[in-house]
């Protein structure tokens, strides 16, 4: 297909994705049927919420946006009774259901019949019309296989430095202020997060309210003195993390006992941290652990170990 559907021209990246995902809208368009099941599998900021949100507004359907944590059967319940024909549901952090809301969401599709949430004793059934399921994650491996195999499955692919750059700088334009190709580029060279490069550039309007454009020696003291980057492009985070594997004597160490050593929650260093190690070639993933690879251990020798603080990742 030639162009993409007018919903997704804002959306910078995902050709192949949305290329597959507009074949779905047209041909469930024409056939008159509410879209298939979509799961939606990319790391943390990869939009995998904005990309629902596209999907709905392409197809003409209303989005039900649920949060997953700590979702309950009855809290699900309430939701699908709402629905009415072709609705999206958007269930983000899908691995974080509980098996019990599994079994509510693969009765619903199956038979279109869901617990009534008003009567007590949950025998009581209440209709459900036929509307389309859209789930994220960035832990499929952790979805219940039974349920996960229900969908058609979609893999976010990593965005290009490129797509990266226009995003800064569609981030900038919106927010009202004037960014020059080089800074956007510099901001493209040390992430590959929409949401990360979309917080830095509202970040840097903060702290340089009066600069009349923001130029690449401005975002190089942003990089430097406000999110803590060093001189490897590490931030404080990525440098206890390598920190930490190479006190552990060149042994692989478990993941979850990285946590403790960087200071933050499971979810960020496995979505956010790690990848991003592992993408640069410093961290190796084994079966027994992580292990630093020889050009992570060169990178340790030479860190300041001065900086093993500060920074707003």
């Amino acid at each position: 297909m030639a162009r993409p559907l007018p919903a997704f021209e804002g959306f910078v990246g995902q050709r192949d994705l949305m290329r597959s995902v507009e074949r779905i809208l047209v041909g469930s368009a024409k056939r008159d049927q509410p879209l298939p099941h979509l799961l939606l599998v990319g790391p943390a900021g990869y939009g995998k919420s904005s990309m629902a949100a596209a999907i709905a507004k392409a197809s003409g359907s209303r989005l039900l946006e649920v949060p997953s944590t700590a979702l309950s059967t009855h809290g699900i319940a309430e939701v699908l009774i709402q629905v009415t024909r072709k609705d999206i549901v958007f269930l983000d952090e899908a691995h974080t259901l509980k098996e019990k809301v599994f079994m509510v969401l693969n009765r619903a599709l199956d038979t279109g019949r869901v617990p009534d949430p008003d009567c007590k004793n949950g025998t009581e059934m209440r209709e459900v019309p036929p509307f389309t399921l859209v789930i994220a994650t960035n832990r499929p491996g952790e979805l219940n296989k039974p349920f996960r195999s229900r969908f058609v499955e979609f893999q976010l692919q990593d965005y290009e430095p490129r797509e990266i750059t226009e995003i800064a700088r569609r981030v900038a334009e919106a927010i009202g202020i004037t960014m020059t190709a080089q800074a956007a580029r510099k901001l493209a060279e040390h992430t590959d997060s929409p949401r990360v490069v979309g917080k830095w550039v509202r970040l840097i309007a903060t702290c340089f309210p009066g600069a009349a454009e923001v130029n690449q020696p401005i975002v190089e003291v942003f990089l430097r003195e406000v999110v803590g980057l060093d001189e490897h492009g590490l931030s404080a985070r990525h440098r206890r993390y390598l920190s930490a594997l190479a006190r552990h004597g060149g042994r692989p160490k478990a993941q979850r006992s990285l946590v403790v050593d960087v200071g933050c929650d499971y979810t960020t260093l496995a979505s956010e941290i790690e990848p991003d190690l592992v993408r640069r070639g410093l961290v190796e993933v084994t079966d027994k652990g992580r292990m630093l690879t020889l050009e992570g251990a060169i990178v340790v020798s030479t860190m300041n170990p001065d900086k093993q603080e500060g920074g707003a990742r």
